[in-house]
């Protein structure tokens, strides 16, 4: 992903790369962002991370704009892995058509935490 042609988008932006890759972004590049007001997550990556993300997102009703085209073509092309003698579908997805699924699995996951904490503080959400 090119940082430089999403950064100058107006206000709005979904910076899937920002959410998911930022171990990796040079410390010139996190500045960049963080000065043009965007926040920067780290990804909670971890055993069954993917599944689990996978699992919440699916307790949630989605609602997708149709001018969501990537997350339209995302959920179109999103498959399971199969099982290569039997043919059976395993409960692992493939890595590939999962950018901004990522970004929203990161995101679901990190408000979830977020409302299990407030829950927890006596706080209503």
């Amino acid at each position: 992903m090119r940082y430089d042609k999403v950064l100058k988008r107006d206000n709005v932006a979904f910076l899937h790369s920002i959410y998911k890759d930022n171990d990796f972004l040079e410390p010139v590049i996190i500045q960049e962002i963080k000065d043009r007001r965007f926040y920067i997550y780290r990804a909670d990556k971890g055993k069954d991370s993917v599944i689990n993300g996978i699992d919440l997102i699916k307790s949630y009703e989605l609602n997708v704009t149709e001018d969501s085209l990537n997350l339209i073509k995302e959920f179109r092309n999103y498959k399971w892995d199969t099982d290569y003698n039997t043919g059976e579908l395993l409960n692992k997805p493939i890595d590939n058509w999962n950018h901004v699924l990522d970004s929203l699995r990161y995101c679901c996951l990190k408000v979830s935490l977020y409302i299990i904490i407030l829950l927890l503080m006596g706080l209503q959400c």
